[in-house]
């Protein structure tokens, strides 16, 4: 998906579901919300810090907040930026 808002829902229609069936989804998007508890909050900024220094991998790639690759001290600033902000 691209121009999705930051902490706001969207709603996703999806068609073509076992041939031929259609759907619609409301997902919440949220930057920094890296454990999807709905909040940014210490818990995110303490499993970002938990990952410093880690190259993105699949069983890591949420706690890269700037895709760059790597965990680092952007995705943690970005994180401690958007504290306390939730999906509404």
């Amino acid at each position: 998906l691209v121009g999705v808002p930051d902490n706001q829902r969207a709603t996703v229609n999806v068609s073509g579901i076992n041939g031929a069936g259609t759907a619609s989804v409301s997902l919440g998007f949220l930057v920094g919300d890296v454990n999807s508890s709905r909040s940014v909050n210490s818990s995110d900024i303490g499993a970002i810090k938990a990952r410093l220094n880690q190259t993105t991998n699949s069983g890591n790639f949420q706690f890269d907040i700037n895709a760059s690759g790597a965990i680092n001290g952007q995705d943690l600033t970005a994180a401690k930026a958007r504290a306390g902000q939730v999906i509404p």
